[in-house]
């Protein structure tokens, strides 16, 4: 299995990436399972560029994704909820803070 990323910013140990609904969460992700980490900007060709372990997954609405996760997220300028509506918005369109997300956990 692949996630695909705009960004490529990873750092050692734990990340988190967010997905909006439900569809990663359905995937059957289980901890312990790797997959593959593609970087992937609009325009750009396809570039895996490593390997990762599934820490978690969890389905939450966005303005309840825990604080101590933050932190984690893969992309700095989304490790706070304020950062990471207005990225998904920037790519999806408008994001709501209720709306339900998708957290995958992954360690690098």
């Amino acid at each position: 299995m692949t996630l695909h990323f705009i960004s490529g910013t990873f750092h050692p140990g734990l990340n988190i990436t967010v997905r909006r609904g439900l569809e990663w969460f359905r995937k059957g992700l289980i901890p312990g399972q790797t997959i593959s980490l593609c970087v992937c900007p609009p325009g750009q060709d396809h570039t895996v560029v490593g390997q990762a372990r599934v820490a978690f997954v969890m389905a939450a609405q966005i303005e309840t994704i825990p604080d101590e996760l933050m932190k984690y997220e893969h992309e700095p300028s989304c490790r706070t909820k304020e950062g990471l509506l207005a990225a998904m918005s920037r790519v999806l369109g408008e994001v709501r803070a209720d709306e339900i997300v998708t957290v995958i956990g992954f360690e690098m």
